[in-house]
């Protein structure tokens, strides 16, 4: 038994544009050859803010991931990968109340009218040390001890 359209409509739909796996016509994947990790320092900036979030327990890998399919298609589609991650934390952190969408978007429109204005500096050694043990690592601390056996 084929599908018909209204089933192959119900599929499209449970798939979101993020699940574009085997779908044709976005064309050939170019790579760069010696592609770096980073384009620019504000994708490491990203790398590290994901982290700490992580780190500081304020959400977890599945909510960051939920944060990166929550976004609008259009705007999926238009921007980078280290710009979903961007967009993800930037969701989570005002659903958590860590930072208000308002004092959010003013920052944003003010570094994007000073263009040169210094960023914040915020030196915290332990947290420093935190988040370079996970890179080391390549995995998040345990935020609680394993249980013991029965």
């Amino acid at each position: 038994m084929r599908p018909g359209p209204r089933t192959s409509l119900m599929l499209a739909m449970l798939n979101g544009v993020h699940d574009l796996g085997g779908v044709h016509g976005f064309g050939p994947i170019e790579r760069e050859p010696n592609e770096p990790p980073f384009h620019a320092d504000w994708e490491k900036a990203v790398l590290v803010m994901n982290l700490v979030g992580m780190i500081e327990r304020l959400y977890n890998i599945d909510e960051f991931r939920h944060g990166v399919e929550r976004m609008h298609p259009a705007r999926y589609l238009t921007t980078s990968y280290y710009e979903h991650w961007l967009a993800s934390v930037e969701t989570l952190l005002v659903e958590k109340g860590v930072v208000g969408r308002e004092e959010l978007e003013a920052r944003a429109k003010h570094f994007e009218r000073n263009t040169k204005a210094p960023l914040p500096n915020r030196r915290d050694p332990e947290l420093l040390a935190r988040v370079m043990n996970v890179v080391r690592k390549g995995m998040a601390e345990k935020s609680e001890p394993e249980p013991a056996p029965r």
